[in-house]
């Protein structure tokens, strides 16, 4: 059975290793982010309505999304009319994904219990 000196250093021990281990990890810093998951840059694609990588699985799966057909628009040899459509549908989910990013940036932002009234 372990003595008492023996579990004190082995806490000890395992403190300063996890201490260790903390400075030293590519997050370092990251705790004095306003949100610690997001970067600066994060933030900034979500402002713009950015996709953060998003459309990779459906564009791995052949299923390209709006700004990718926009994009190769010469190179599929779009038409003005399907060029329009898929311009207006951009658009709109440029917009629903700005405004879904903002709400999100404030949630985020939030203290973990703070009353949202929205």
């Amino acid at each position: 059975m372990p003595t008492l000196k023996t579990l004190i250093l082995a806490l000890a021990v395992i403190g300063l290793s996890g201490t260790a281990l903390a400075q030293h990890s590519e997050y370092s810093g990251d705790e004095d982010r306003v949100i610690k998951s997001l970067s600066a840059d994060d933030i900034e694609e979500l402002r713009r309505g950015g996709g953060l990588g998003f459309a990779r699985a459906a564009e791995l799966n052949g299923v390209p999304g709006p700004s990718h057909l926009l994009e190769l628009a010469d190179e599929t040899n779009l038409n003005a009319e399907q060029r329009a459509a898929i311009e207006a549908q951009f658009h709109s989910m440029q917009a629903d994904a700005i405004e879904a990013g903002e709400r999100f940036i404030i949630d985020v932002s939030m203290p973990p219990n703070f009353e949202r009234h929205l």
